[in-house]
């Protein structure tokens, strides 16, 4: 969530994406990305927040042990889908995700979805 500050939002996602190139921190790509899809979405534009939780939710996927990130960026796309018209597609998304957080299977001890 930005709470209204994109400018700002934007400025950290540039200063994080650049730490974890630094650091070598790739498993943190996807979270990021998230937060692109967020940023976006809070801005206006669904389009690219689709983009964004596309790629984020791939990466959560391919990570085997990032469900957290998967449940979350699959959340994202489908509001993301929905502001776009695209009820069919996004509701059972936002279903999905649901149900994936209410599960009991998620790491409570980070948890940057909401």
């Amino acid at each position: 969530m930005t709470f209204g500050n994109t400018a700002a939002a934007r400025g950290w996602l540039e200063e994080s994406t650049r730490l974890v190139a630094d650091h070598g921190l790739s498993r943190l790509v996807g979270w990021i990305q998230l937060c692109r899809a967020v940023t976006e979405h809070d801005d206006g534009d669904p389009i690219a927040a689709e983009k964004w939780a596309r790629e984020a939710a791939e990466g959560g996927r391919r990570g085997g042990r990032a469900r957290d990130l998967d449940v979350c960026a699959r959340s994202e796309l489908g509001a993301a889908l929905v502001d776009q018209g695209r009820v069919a597609e996004g509701l059972p998304l936002l279903d999905g995700s649901m149900s994936g957080a209410l599960s009991g299977d998620l790491d409570r001890s980070c948890s940057p979805c909401g």
